[in-house]
C-alpha cells in the first residue's frame, strides 16, 4: 500500500514539473543596443566635433611676407616722348651728379655731368633745351643747377631749396619736416603743394596742400617707384600678378592703387632702378632702369 502511494505521489510530481514553462536564456544580438544604459556622466561626455568648412580657394592660408621697398637708385624726368635724364641716386657727397639725356626716345645717352654737385635730388626738363637739376654743392647744401643748352654748361642759382630727404624725414623748401609714413626713400614733387613720397613700408603719401594734410596708401606690393605730376601718381609695381618685369598703375585721391597697365617685360629689373617718369608735357610716361627703357602713350596700359 505505502509503495502504490509513493508512486503516485511521484508521479504527481512529475507531471507538475512539465507543465512548467522552459527558462531560455536571453540572446543578445552582438550588432544591437543594449536596452538599459547607464547614463553618461556630464563630466566624461565628449561632443560630436561639427565638421570644419573647407577653405576658400582664393583664399591664402599663409601670412607672406609684408611689402617692402628699396631705396631707388635712379632718378629719372622726362620732357616728352624723345627727351628725357636720367642719373643715378643717391647722398652727397658720396655720390657725383653723373647726369644722362637722351633726344631718341632712350635708344642712345649722352653723358652731361653737372660739374661739382653731388646726390642728384630731382630733375626738371622745362623745354627743348633748358633743363634743372636740384642737387648739392660741394658743402652738400642743396640748390638748383640750370642748364640752357641741354646740359652742356651749368649754372648754379643759390638760395633754391626743393623738397627733398633728410634725416629720414622729407623736408619741405621752407624747412618744415615731415614723416608721413615710416623711413621715406623717394619724394615726388611736382610743385610746391604736389607731392608724393614713397616709403620703405610699400605705402605713398600724397599731398596737394604742401604738406598740410596727407593721404597715405596702405601697402602696395611690389613698389618699386612713384611720379607725380600735379594732375595725378602713378606708382610703379614689378613682379606681380605673373608679370616678369614692371607695371604702372594709377593712385586715386583716396590713396587706393588702381588697375595696373601692360606689363612690360624685362630680364633684369633691378640694379639701375626701375624708375618712373610723367613727361613735363603729360603725355608720356617713361620707365628706365636696367635693361629697360619703356615709353607709353596711354599712363602704361601700353607700351
Amino acid at each position: 500500500m505505502l509503495i502504490v502511494v509513493d508512486l503516485v505521489l511521484v508521479w504527481a510530481a512529475f507531471a507538475a514539473g512539465a507543465r512548467q514553462p522552459a527558462v531560455v536564456p536571453p540572446v543578445f544580438d552582438a550588432g544591437a543596443a543594449s536596452e538599459t544604459r547607464a547614463p553618461a556622466s556630464p563630466s566624461t561626455a565628449t561632443p560630436t566635433p561639427e565638421p570644419s568648412a573647407a577653405p576658400d580657394a582664393g583664399a591664402s592660408t599663409e601670412s607672406g611676407p609684408s611689402p617692402a621697398m628699396a631705396a631707388p637708385s635712379l632718378v629719372l624726368a622726362a620732357l616728352d616722348d624723345r627727351i628725357a635724364y636720367r642719373a643715378p641716386a643717391g647722398e652727397c657727397p658720396a655720390v657725383p651728379a653723373a647726369v644722362e639725356v637722351t633726344t631718341d626716345g632712350g635708344a642712345t645717352w649722352s653723358a652731361v655731368p653737372v660739374g661739382d654737385a653731388f646726390g642728384v635730388i630731382r630733375i626738371e626738363p622745362s623745354a627743348e633745351e633748358i633743363v634743372d637739376v636740384l642737387a648739392g654743392d660741394a658743402a652738400c647744401q642743396p640748390g638748383r643747377y640750370r642748364s640752357w643748352v641741354q646740359g652742356i654748361e651749368w649754372q648754379f642759382l643759390t638760395g633754391v631749396q626743393p623738397w627733398r630727404l633728410s634725416a629720414g624725414a622729407v623736408v619741405a623748401p621752407d624747412g618744415r619736416t615731415f614723416t608721413p609714413c615710416s623711413a621715406p626713400v623717394q619724394v615726388e614733387a611736382a610743385t610746391d603743394a604736389s607731392v608724393a613720397v614713397a616709403c620703405t613700408d610699400a605705402r605713398v603719401a600724397v599731398t596737394e596742400d604742401g604738406g598740410g594734410t596727407w593721404q597715405v596708401s596702405e601697402p602696395i606690393s611690389g613698389l618699386a617707384a612713384v611720379a607725380d605730376d600735379g594732375e595725378s601718381t602713378l606708382v610703379l609695381i614689378e613682379g606681380q600678378g605673373g608679370c616678369a618685369g614692371v607695371q604702372v598703375a594709377g593712385l586715386d585721391d583716396a590713396g587706393v592703387v588702381g588697375t595696373p597697365g601692360g606689363c612690360l617685360a624685362a630680364a633684369t629689373i633691378n640694379g639701375g632702378g626701375p624708375a618712373l617718369a610723367i613727361s613735363e608735357n603729360g603725355t608720356t610716361v617713361w620707365v628706365v632702369g636696367d635693361g629697360i627703357v619703356g615709353r607709353s602713350g596711354d599712363r602704361g596700359a601700353t607700351w
